[in-house]
């Protein structure tokens, strides 16, 4: 318990002298462009495997909450290994079960403005980074956006690194890095109950019945699976996984992947 106090205390003296706190606006400057896009919150976490993670975010406070309710203790982002979970290319964090500190720490977050997070991943052996974007608004409809607009948050990760490496302030941030002792987090994909209540509405899709494969598919798709990582997780080739979409998307009257994506979210029943 002493280890985890001075850990915290450690992580709040190094946010005084920290460029997230002390080039607030820079990083606030360089996240504009999201406010079309109707994204108020963006944050960038480099964790690594060495029990430290490196972080900017826009909002200074959020983060300095974060700190002192030593919510690093529940977050996945930084406290699972890079090589022993695989989360897809993405997250949305409204699908997610999430208790304890990891429950508190997304509901303290919407006093942050940091609503209906979505986080865009990129995983490595080394280090895993979590681009997540958040939003003041208290609809859930934002999710369409981040869906339709995934070309867009890509580009805005691209630029947002290499303006920070080109600012000497902004880049020292990566060599910040927070130390802090992994612990298991409270959060699973979806609970059974909805796992249910997902199932029997994906049933009902324009009375056309899905296969059972074709319902595993697109939970995996909900999930941020790529074609290839599907194919894998269900021991079938890459070009069936293509069909079982296909089917899906005409089975569900959508033009493509993307709709289709928002349309297996808009048909949970909870």
């Amino acid at each position: 318990m002493i280890k985890e106090s001075k850990t915290m205390n450690s992580m709040i003296k190094q946010l005084k002298k920290h460029p997230l706190v002390s080039h607030s606006e820079k990083i606030q400057t360089l996240c504009k462009p999201l406010q079309h896009l109707n994204i108020s919150t963006f944050s960038h976490i480099r964790s690594y495997n060495e029990n430290d993670f490196s972080l900017l975010c826009n909002h200074p406070d959020f983060v300095q909450n974060y700190a002192k309710k030593e919510y690093y203790k529940g977050d996945p982002c930084v406290q699972i290994k890079s090589e022993s979970i695989d989360f897809g290319q993405y997250i949305v964090w409204d699908m997610l079960d999430c208790r304890g500190l990891t429950d508190a720490m997304l509901q303290d977050s919407a006093h942050y403005n940091f609503r209906h997070v979505f986080t865009l991943v990129k995983q490595s052996t080394e280090y895993s980074d979590y681009y997540h974007f958040g939003t003041h608004l208290s609809n859930i409809g934002i999710h369409q956006t981040y869906i339709n607009n995934l070309d867009l948050l890509e580009r805005f990760t691209q630029y947002f690194e290499v303006k920070v490496r080109e600012d000497e302030d902004l880049c020292s941030a990566y060599n910040q890095r927070f130390s802090f002792e992994k612990n298991n987090t409270e959060v699973d994909r979806i609970p059974d109950c909805h796992r249910a209540f997902f199932l029997d509405s994906l049933s009902g899709a324009d009375n056309m019945p899905l296969s059972l494969k074709e319902i595993e598919c697109a939970q995996l798709l909900i999930n941020g699976k790529t074609t290839k990582e599907i194919a894998f997780a269900m021991n079938l080739s890459p070009r069936t996984i293509e069909d079982k979409i296909e089917s899906l998307k005409s089975k569900y009257r959508v033009r493509n992947k993307t709709e289709l994506i928002i349309k297996l979210l808009d048909n949970r029943s909870y």
